[in-house]
């Protein structure tokens, strides 16, 4: 399962994912092309889950 949101340079919700969910087991890029994956700022980031609960909590807490 997963979920994504756009990049954030300091990295939060990453942090908040690793010491609230359990499941939470990694995340990558989301680019358009791989020459891209370096101007971050421009992407999402994809997390990935492997609990249908800690995916809602994820959500809920970073989706706007």
């Amino acid at each position: 399962m997963t979920v994504t949101i756009p990049y954030d340079p300091e990295w939060k919700a990453h942090i908040w994912a690793k010491k609230h969910c359990p499941s939470y087991t990694t995340n990558t890029i989301l680019a358009t092309n791989d020459s891209d994956r370096y101007a971050l700022y421009h992407h999402s980031i994809v997390y990935y889950f492997s609990d249908a609960c800690d995916v809602t909590m994820f959500t809920l807490r970073w989706s706007s």
